[in-house]
Formats: C-alpha cells, sequence, structure tokens
C-alpha cells in the first residue's frame, strides 16, 4: 500500500516536470519571434541610402574643438545618469567636463555604429560617392603662401594667444563721473596639449614631444613673471608650505619628467594667465579698490572641475594678486558644470535637446560642403592612404590637433602619402570656422537658441552677485570664472557680441557693473575680447545711455523676463521642460 501511494504521488510529477519545458519553448518561441520583428522595424528605420560616412559624421561631429567623448566603436559618449555629460578630457582621476546634454552626434546615425555596409546598396549612394571621387583632391583652392599667411594671422598670432604678445583691452577705463563697483570675468583656459592624436598612422613614426615641465619652461621661455613664479612654487614644495592647498595642486609640475598628459595646462598655457592676471590688476587696481592690496578681500574665483582651469584660475589668481601661495588654491571653487550654473539650475531636457540639434545641423552643413568632404579626404589620403574620412578622429578633432601643432611650432603629421601641408590645415580650420560663424549670425537659429538657454543660469548667477553690490554689499566685487572654448562660445552666440573666430586660449568676456557718481544709478558694460560691446548686447539695444552704458535694469528685464518669453516661458524651470 505505501507503495502504491509513492507511484501515484511520482505520477503527477511528472507531468509537472513536463509544463516548465513547454513554457521554456513557448517563450523561445516568442523571443524568436520577437526578434524577427524587431530586425525587420530596424531595417525599416535605416534609409538605404544611408551611407558609412554619413554616420561617421553624426557620430563625430561635436561643434567645439574641448570635447573629448570616449572614442568608442560606436562613436558615442558616456552620459550622466542626470541626464548631464561627463566629458572625460584625459585628466587625473578621470575628472571631466559636466555639460548639460553635448551628445557627441545628431540625426538619424547619433551613437550607431559605423561598420562596414554592403557595396552598391543604391544608385543613390553611388552618385553621392562618385561626386566626391570625381573632385581632384589636389586642388584644394588656396596657393601655399596664401596658406601660410591665414595660418599665421587667424592661428598663430589669433587662436594661439602667444604669451609675448602685449595684452590689450578697455577693461576698467571709462569716462569721468563713473565708479567701477564690479566685475565679473568669464575665461578661457590657457594653452594645452591635444586630446587626441591621429592613431595607428601605417608607415610612420610621428608622435610629438610635449613638456610641461615648469622648470625647464622657466629656462627656455623669457619670462621674469613665469620665473619668479616657478621659483617661489618651487620653494613651497620644498619646504611643504602646502598644507591648505586644494588637492590637485600638491603635485605641480615643477621638476617633473616633463612627460604632459592628453589636455594638459603647457607652461605657455600657465604663462597666458599669469600675464592675463596682471592685466587685470593694472586695469583694476586703481578703479575697483582704491589700493591693489585690496582686491584680495574682494574676490572669488570659481573653476570647472578639470585640472587646467583649475591651474588656469590659479595662475590668473596669481598675477592679480601680483603673488599667491599654494595654500591660496582653496580660494578656488570648483563646479561641475561649463556654464556656471546655480545647482538649482543645472538640470535641462530642452537645451539637451537644442545641443542635439545644433550638432546635427552642423553635421548636415559640413557634410554637404563639396569642398569640405574634398579637404577631409585629401587629409586621410595623406595620413591613411585611403580618402574614407572614417579613419580620422573625428571632424573637430582634426582641426585641434593641427592648430596645437602650430601653437607650439612643432611639425605636421606625416604617413602613407606624405606629410600634411599648411594649403590643408588653413582650407580645413577656415572652413570650420566660416560655418560656426556664419550659422552664429542667424536670427532666432539654433546657435543663438542654445546660446540663449546656456547664459541664462550664468547671468542668473552674475545678476545675484551684481544685485548684492547695488544693495550696498562690500563683496565679492570681482568674480574670475575658469571655464573652457564651449563656455565663451555660447555666451558670444546668445548675446549677439562680433568674434574673431573660435574662442582662442586665455580669451574672456567681462560684465563690468558701473555707477554714475552723483546718483543711485546703476550700469552694464560688456566687453569681448577686450573691445567694448555693450552697444551689441541684444537686451541693451535701443536702451544704450548716452554715455554709452547700459541700465542695470536691461539686465535685471532680460533675466528674469525678455530671455524666458523668448522661449515661451515663465521661468527656466518652464523652459526646460518644453521642445523648440
Amino acid at each position: 500500500m505505501p507503495s502504491q501511494n509513492r507511484s501515484q504521488s511520482r505520477q503527477p510529477s511528472g507531468v509537472m516536470r513536463s509544463l516548465p519545458r513547454t513554457r521554456v519553448c513557448l517563450v523561445l518561441v516568442c523571443c524568436c519571434v520577437a526578434i524577427i520583428l524587431w530586425l525587420t522595424l530596424e531595417q525599416g528605420r535605416t534609409p538605404s541610402n544611408e551611407n558609412p560616412e554619413a554616420r561617421w559624421f553624426h557620430a563625430k561631429i561635436i561643434p567645439d574643438v574641448e570635447t573629448n567623448a570616449q572614442h568608442h566603436h560606436s562613436g558615442g559618449v558616456q552620459h550622466h545618469s542626470g541626464g548631464v555629460l561627463v566629458m572625460q578630457d584625459g585628466e587625473e582621476e578621470g575628472k571631466g567636463k559636466h555639460y548639460p546634454g553635448h551628445g557627441a552626434g545628431g540625426g538619424d546615425g547619433r551613437g550607431k555604429k559605423t561598420g562596414d555596409s554592403k557595396p552598391n546598396k543604391s544608385k543613390k549612394k553611388n552618385k553621392e560617392k562618385a561626386k566626391y571621387e570625381e573632385v581632384e583632391l589636389n586642388d584644394l583652392g588656396m596657393k601655399e603662401e596664401e596658406a601660410e599667411r591665414w595660418i599665421k594671422e587667424n592661428i598663430k598670432t589669433g587662436y594661439c594667444n602667444p604669451p609675448d604678445r602685449e595684452i590689450t583691452g578697455e577693461e576698467g577705463k571709462f569716462k569721468p563721473g563713473f565708479n567701477l563697483k564690479a566685475a565679473y570675468v568669464v575665461a578661457r583656459h590657457g594653452d594645452r596639449t591635444p586630446m587626441q592624436e591621429f592613431a595607428d598612422i601605417p608607415n610612420s613614426n610621428w608622435h610629438p614631444q610635449w613638456n610641461c615641465d615648469l622648470k625647464q619652461a622657466s629656462k627656455t621661455i623669457t619670462s621674469d613673471t613665469l620665473k619668479r613664479f616657478v621659483d617661489q612654487m618651487q620653494a613651497e614644495i620644498i619646504r611643504g608650505d602646502m598644507t591648505g592647498a586644494l588637492g590637485t595642486f600638491k603635485n605641480l609640475p615643477v621638476n617633473h619628467n616633463g612627460i604632459c598628459k592628453k589636455s594638459q595646462l603647457t607652461p605657455i598655457g600657465w604663462l597666458q594667465h599669469l600675464e592675463l592676471g596682471t592685466f587685470f590688476r593694472k586695469a583694476y587696481g586703481r578703479t575697483l579698490v582704491q589700493n591693489q592690496e585690496l582686491l584680495r578681500d574682494v574676490s572669488n574665483f570659481q573653476s570647472t572641475m578639470n585640472l587646467r582651469t583649475q591651474q588656469s584660475a590659479f595662475a590668473f589668481m596669481y598675477g592679480f594678486f601680483e603673488k599667491a601661495t599654494l595654500n591660496d588654491t582653496i580660494r578656488i571653487k570648483t563646479v561641475p558644470n561649463v556654464n556656471f550654473c546655480p545647482l538649482d539650475m543645472c538640470a535641462c531636457p530642452a537645451l539637451d535637446h537644442l545641443i542635439k540639434d545644433k550638432e546635427a545641423q552642423h553635421a548636415k552643413l559640413m557634410r554637404g560642403n563639396p569642398k569640405f568632404m574634398n579637404v577631409m579626404r585629401s587629409v586621410a589620403q595623406t595620413l591613411y592612404g585611403t580618402t574614407q574620412i572614417t579613419t580620422l578622429p573625428g571632424i573637430n578633432q582634426v582641426a585641434e590637433i593641427l592648430t596645437t601643432l602650430v601653437c607650439h611650432n612643432m611639425p605636421y603629421p606625416y604617413g602613407s602619402s606624405g606629410t600634411i601641408t599648411p594649403i590643408q590645415h588653413a582650407v580645413y580650420h577656415k572652413l570650420l570656422e566660416e560655418t560656426w560663424v556664419s550659422q552664429s549670425h542667424v536670427k532666432d537659429g539654433t546657435y543663438e537658441k542654445v546660446g540663449r538657454m546656456f547664459i541664462q543660469p550664468l547671468l542668473t548667477d552674475m545678476l545675484r552677485t551684481m544685485y548684492k553690490i547695488t544693495q550696498g554689499v562690500s563683496k565679492p566685487r570681482f568674480v574670475f570664472n575658469s571655464g573652457h572654448d564651449i563656455t565663451i562660445r555660447p555666451i558670444v552666440d546668445g548675446l549677439k557680441l562680433s568674434s574673431p573666430g573660435w574662442p582662442h586660449y586665455a580669451s574672456r568676456v567681462v560684465f563690468e557693473l558701473w555707477g554714475r557718481a552723483t546718483s543711485k544709478e546703476h550700469f552694464l558694460r560688456v566687453l569681448a575680447y577686450g573691445k567694448d560691446q555693450t552697444d551689441q548686447v541684444q537686451f541693451c539695444k535701443g536702451k544704450m545711455t548716452a554715455d554709452g552704458l547700459c541700465p542695470f535694469s536691461a539686465l535685471v528685464s532680460f533675466v528674469e523676463k525678455e530671455n524666458m518669453e523668448y522661449f515661451y516661458s515663465e521661468s527656466y524651470r518652464d523652459a526646460c521642460t518644453r521642445t523648440y
């Protein structure tokens, strides 16, 4: 009897065991069907005439030379969980910039794998490919003499901003009867090493040698300022006088092995900000305060998380105070974003969307420019022996690498078919810059929209600071923000200022608060690249005083109302939830 019960109990358990197998089979069948449907849909989404180069453009185009999206096969970037992009720049401890929504691509091919594609997919694709192959790669439309002159005028003495060139500017200078109350400075960091290199060039041992040791540089660069700075830093390091210094400054490149990391501030970059700080000390030492010694008591310093911006801020501080110690670096407040937004104004999905639209638009414009495609193919041919532009690191990365070489008088790279020429560099860079400038002038265009949304948090922070000064608060009267080209450029685009091109090393935009000596009226003055451009600022047009100043109330109205009305919103938070 017991055995019979065991037999009966085993029988239903066998049936039960067969059920999971049935379920597994059903699940597998469903998965297969789902995969087939998904592949079918994906194939339907991908245009049959989309070529690998079009995808490469979407994946690689980044409209600023600061961005160094990690070079994955997909051409994509790493995003912060909060929707803020962390752009790794080869800094120590993996630190990078945080830029709201700054993606690496745009359009249908964003973040997709370039991969291999089947040849002759469509007649349209063949025609597009043939159109560029018919162009003579050696004919770039510029002679060597013209190219060398353009590089000298626009890159060597412009973008590179050599420190031996005297710094000039109108900061702190104005008519009698007005008093300078405050100044808010936004500057780009100094000269740096490249973010990327041309990788795996066949038949070439081209590897530029960079030296970032400040002690060695102080012996080769003729500058009393740099020598005095380096000698003091070395003495402090030897004595161990840096207990209060920021952690990133406890290992300065003094008597170092000289090896540079990617994106590292070079000795020239240090010197650029030492000189810039000295210039502002002379400009504001008698106008912002009664004597230069008081500058230390009324100044604040902010920097992005990148080491090169923090070091630039310290170099500026040293020149601005005439002397600063490593322990003074504790005064530098680091912020995790490039537009210095207050913490309650950093997340903005609408800005993310606008930036992606801007990138997609820029990619489309460059891809549709036969001259640009021609010079890109010629660069690829020279270095890699093929006209396939997918061999290159990226559109702006090519210009960035070549430009940093020119700034340091280093030779161009060479590869399978020879050496990159000044003609290739000049044509390439010129076409990129022309596109940037032309698009920034389009009224209500994507560049303006990105700029206006981008600057709202920064202007809000500035307004809060300046308003307190108008109400009798004594400090801070000077604020220095150490940022990037992608900090400067949106300010220029959003306010409709004039620009000589892409923001050069140690370039700056300055906002000055002036008060009339005989009344309580306050006014704003805006300077870009050292030139007074107040009358160009869009919220000052039609409101300028006879003295050439913009009423402070115009800034208040723009920040609190007009700029957000442009986006059909009542507040920044509301504007950030919309789609434009």
